[in-house]
């Protein structure tokens, strides 16, 4: 009796996996592929994060200028830039274009005045997470 009972719920448990092994293969392709898009993400988080230096000074007809041209590659992934002239805390907003759209050559640089010694920097990315404000001097 306990055998047969045994039995038959064995030939459930067989009855449910064959029935549904397309859909368990079906999420395990899906936490498969969940796993790798987020080792993406975070991988792109730490490159952005990590490069050593986010904008640019130029010189051009004797203005000083900011060249914003790395956070502009990477406007996809960023929500806000907010930077500071001759301050510790970031306080103006840099626009940045759509992400789908052409970038106009204005939009890759600020004028910015020539007694500028540092500009402070910080970004938030669109999940949220915010990166550590950073000066930089200028020569």
């Amino acid at each position: 009796m306990v055998l047969d009972m045994m039995l038959n719920i064995d030939g459930k448990i067989s009855k449910i996996f064959k029935s549904n092994k397309y859909k368990i293969l079906f999420i395990i392709l899906l936490i498969i592929l969940f796993s790798f898009l987020f080792q993406l993400t975070s991988n792109y988080k730490q490159d952005l994060s990590s490069k050593e230096s986010w904008l640019v000074f130029d010189f051009q007809d004797s203005n000083l200028i900011i060249r914003f041209e790395y956070l502009i590659e990477n406007r996809c992934s960023i929500k806000e830039v907010r930077y500071g002239i001759n301050e510790a805390q970031p306080n103006n907003i840099l626009v940045l274009p759509m992400c789908d759209r052409q970038v106009k050559d204005i939009e890759r640089f600020r004028i910015i005045p020539p007694s500028t010694k540092k500009v402070s920097i910080k970004i938030i990315l669109k999940d949220g997470t915010s990166s550590g404000i950073r000066e930089y001097f200028v020569n």
